[in-house]
């Protein structure tokens, strides 16, 4: 592995505190070989989770959000989600808020963060959701940082990149807890940013 932090440098350059989030949405079988395409289905946000981190100490957790999310068209998840990421139907239907709620907590804990930074396809996701509920998202998340692309240039590879929940495993750091669990996620990438950089 020849790892080059100078990428993340300069994508991140000048930042006291930086967030990352990770998110979870409904899913089926086949649904991403579809192109998130089946009729009558959507990516509707299950679970938002993200950290602060303060960039001039070694990327300290100094802050962290975990939110489940209800979906409004489909608001049963299948058993392929629920499987894939270990949530249940009756967290989801206990414990979730709306997602225009969601997101303004969202947006409210991203405040004083310089950049908000997520691993490949969650900004589109989370756009795809601004929409569905006619969200216009400020510009302080609207412009957020792909890390995958950084990952993938520093890690020297090539093709769609490694998965949010693959990445501390990748370059031989302990699990930061269950695969697919959007805070766990978001830590995991947290700790694979911290190594490089």
């Amino acid at each position: 592995m020849n790892a080059t932090p100078s990428v993340f440098r300069s994508s991140l350059s000048g930042a006291d505190k930086i967030v990352v989030y990770d998110l979870e949405f409904t899913s089926w079988e086949g649904f991403l070989e579809s192109g998130w395409s089946m009729p009558g289905k959507h990516c509707e946000i299950i679970q938002i989770g993200a950290i602060k981190l303060d960039c001039w100490q070694a990327f300290e957790e100094i802050d962290s959000l975990d939110l489940l999310v209800k979906p409004l068209i489909n608001p049963v998840l299948s058993e392929y989600i629920m499987s894939l990421t270990g949530l249940s139907q009756r967290q989801i239907d206990s414990d979730g808020i709306a997602f225009p709620s969601a997101f303004q907590a969202f947006e409210t804990f991203c405040q004083g963060a310089e950049y908000v930074c997520s691993n490949g396809e969650d900004d589109d996701i989370l756009n795809k959701n601004c929409d569905l509920h006619d969200i216009l998202r400020p510009a302080r998340t609207a412009e957020a940082v792909d890390l995958r692309p950084l990952f993938s240039e520093a890690l020297g590879i090539t093709g769609y990149g490694i998965n949010s929940c693959d990445l501390a495993a990748h370059i031989g750091l302990p699990a930061t807890g269950n695969a697919h669990n959007g805070l766990a996620d978001a830590r995991g990438v947290a700790a694979a940013l911290h190594h490089l950089w």
